[in-house]
Parts: C-alpha cells; structure tokens; sequence
C-alpha cells in the first residue's frame, strides 16, 4: 500500500520489485511514515529496502532502468535481501540497506513484521464476573459467554482482527487503574497486547523488537501501569545500548480521537542493566517483575526482582537505578525472583516474594521479603518451605481476628 502523495514517485519502486518476484503474490505491507517508505513485507519473507525520502525526488526513468538491468541472481545477492535458501532477515550494519537509519529525528518510525515467533502461538483468556455469578442462590458459577457465543477469548483470532500478530506464551493480564483495559504480555515473544475490558478484545498491539537503534526486545514477562496512560514493561531477555541481560521499557499510550480508547503507544525511554550484575554481586541479569506501592509518597519507586539473582530498586519518573542490593542480603533465596506486592496501608512497604525449586540433595529455598522504599533497605525476612517454590502472593483480612495477612502460593 502506498500513500497517495507518493504514488508518482514510488509506483515504479513497487512494480518492479512486483516483476522480479521479490514480493510474493501474498499481500505486501508497505511500511510508511508521513513522507516515508521503511520497508516492505509480505506474509513469506521480509525484505527491508533503504529509507526512500520523498525529497529526493529520483528519477522514474533512471529508477526503473536501473532495476531493470539487474537480474534476479544480483538482486537476491544483495545485503538486506531475503535469500531465497533461508527464511530470515539477514541485516549488515555497514551497508545502506541496515536499520539504522530508521529512527530519524522527526520521524515516527515503526519497524513491524507479519511473521509469528514461533509455530505456535495465541492463547485462551477467560473471564470471571463474581458479580453476576453471586446474584441468586445455587446460581451456577461460570465463565462469561462472549459476543461471538464462545466462553473464552480466541487471543490470536483477536489480534488478528485487530491486526496485529498472534504472540507466543500469553503470561500475565494486568488491568489498568481506571478498569477500561487490560495489558496482556507473552514471556515467549517481545510484545503485549492491549485489551479493551469492556468488549473483551484486543485493541492495541505494542512492540519492544526494535524501539530505537540501541533497544532490542526479547521476552516480556510481566509490566505495571504506572497509571492510566502509561505503563512500564519487563523484558526479561531485551538488550540496552549493547547490553543484554533484560530492559525496563517505558510506553506512554495513544488513543483514537473519535472513539477515546487505546489504538497504540510511544516509546518513553528505556533502563537497561549495564554495571548491575557487578553492583549486585551476581554473574548475570534477567528482570522477572517490577512493582511499587502507589498509594503514598514513594509511588515513584519500583524494586525489581531478578530471577538470576538479588534485585534493585529503580525510579520509573526518571527512568534511573536508585539501589541495587547485595545477593548475600538475600540468603538463602538469592535468585528466583518474582512478584512484588504493594502493602494496603502502609505507603513504605512491597513485599517481595523469591521462589526455588530443588531437592533434598540439592534444597534450595523460598523466602518474602518486606522491603522499605522510605530506607531503601530489607527490612525484614521470611523463609519458606525449601524446594516448594513459593510463585504467588496476595493478601487478606482473617475474619477471626481482622488481622491482615499475606497468602503465599507454593508451586
């Protein structure tokens, strides 16, 4: 598809690649900006060509005279080409035909493929109204029914019909602090999906691939809404200016002009992990989740848990490392972290749980710890069942005694 305002300037650019079966006969996506062609896909291969700015005004008849000279063999040799033996994108960052021209100042480009991660991928949401299902005594409970008569959402049939593309290993639902939406992640792909609560479908895709030159995506586990439009994900594998090992992503939502609801997001910054494995005293860096307290004055504050080991306290406003704590603080539990759960009443305090699996000759164990995010500092320490891989966290109010509690799940 091109822009009308281009059509002149870069039919020819189409139709040749058209008579030299570069593009197969599947629909052919061209990735466009204002005044931009990025690249072009189809539903096989992807082929990225170079930036083609419209004040360049090329030439059609030295354009097509060019690319009508050279055969299919020559084209196919290129850098940047799909290779007509392999599947994939093969990119030289020293050539012309590389991503990094992509990410130009003034330009909201976006880099996007029509090819899943893996053969399998989408998944089941279901959804629970306690409301209804309490209304009436002996009234059944059940899974809601949707529009389409089914009781669960088809997550890849919806991504499809929201046009974008089925996700691999659907992990979390997260819903946003006014209830309208829900981000759902996948920990085998680097995207999330926005879903609208109301409709129970998919509105929003958003993508960590390729942000900007320096961020890559790799595998988002989980993410919080920092509030109703913005939101933080954790990407367990991406890389940051060169540097792997997981990237806190930072989106700041779009939405439609005529309907209100979320049809995207830009990218607001990044945190990466450069220095924080030797600051912490571990080997190596995987971010599991990120969460704070947003009831009182430390909202600011996140702590974030890592499965490789330890974890640090980050400031999500600026987007900055404030602590990173030593693995030994944390014992016997110093890796397998996980889920952070803000104290309902009290503003200083997350509760943080690290889980393990193991065995008897091998233990390995399972702790929650009660972080202050006023000392930035581990306040105190509980150590679980060994081996039993303490996984999930909640609290509740015991009926007995009105003394609030915290429930632990063990896998």
């Amino acid at each position: 598809f091109v822009l009308s305002s281009l059509q002149k300037t870069y039919i020819s650019e189409i139709s040749v690649l058209h008579e030299n079966n570069m593009i197969s006969k599947a629909i052919a996506i061209a990735i466009v900006t204002s005044l931009t062609i990025i690249g072009i896909v189809d539903s096989k291969n992807v082929h990225v060509r170079r930036n083609i700015d419209k004040t360049r005004q090329l030439k059609k008849t030295k354009h097509e005279g060019k690319h009508a000279k050279e055969s299919k063999k020559a084209k196919r040799s290129k850098k940047g080409f799909y290779n007509g033996k392999k599947s994939k994108l093969e990119v030289n960052h020293d050539d012309e035909h590389s991503f990094h021209d992509i990410a130009r100042p003034g330009c909201d480009s976006v880099v996007a493929a029509n090819y899943t991660k893996d053969a399998v991928v989408g998944g089941t949401l279901y959804v629970f109204d306690p409301i209804e299902s309490d209304n009436g005594i002996g009234k059944e409970r059940s899974w809601m029914t949707m529009s389409d008569g089914k009781k669960f959402v088809d997550l890849a049939h919806s991504a499809i019909e929201a046009g974008c593309v089925p996700k691999r290993r659907p992990h979390m639902v997260l819903p946003s602090p006014n209830g309208k939406y829900s981000v759902t992640t996948y920990f085998g792909d680097q995207d999330f999906h926005v879903l609208s609560n109301d409709d129970h479908k998919i509105i929003a895709c958003i993508s960590n691939e390729y942000l900007k030159p320096s961020v890559f995506g790799g595998n988002v586990h989980t993410g919080v809404w920092l509030d109703d439009e913005n939101f933080l994900a954790v990407d367990f594998t991406g890389c940051y200016n060169g540097q792997c090992g997981g990237v806190l992503n930072k989106f700041e939502f779009t939405t439609d002009i005529n309907t209100g609801l979320i049809n995207g997001a830009k990218w607001s910054g990044s945190l990466g992990h450069q220095g924080v494995a030797v600051a912490r005293g571990t080997s190596a860096t995987g971010p599991i989740a990120v969460g704070n307290n947003p009831i009182g004055r430390y909202a600011d504050l996140h702590f974030v848990s890592d499965s490789k080991g330890s974890g640090s306290i980050m400031n999500a406003t600026d987007m900055t490392w404030v602590k990173h704590f030593n693995v030994n603080e944390f014992g016997t539990c110093g890796t397998g972290g996980l889920w952070i759960a803000p104290h309902p009443v009290d503003e200083r305090i997350v509760l943080v749980v690290y889980g393990n699996q193991g065995d008897v000759e091998s233990p390995r164990g399972s702790c929650v710890f009660k972080v202050d995010m006023s000392s930035l500092t581990i306040e105190d320490k509980w150590q679980l069942q060994d081996n039993a891989d303490a996984h999930g966290i909640a609290y509740c109010t015991r009926l007995i005694d009105n003394e609030l509690s915290a429930i632990i799940t063990m896998r």
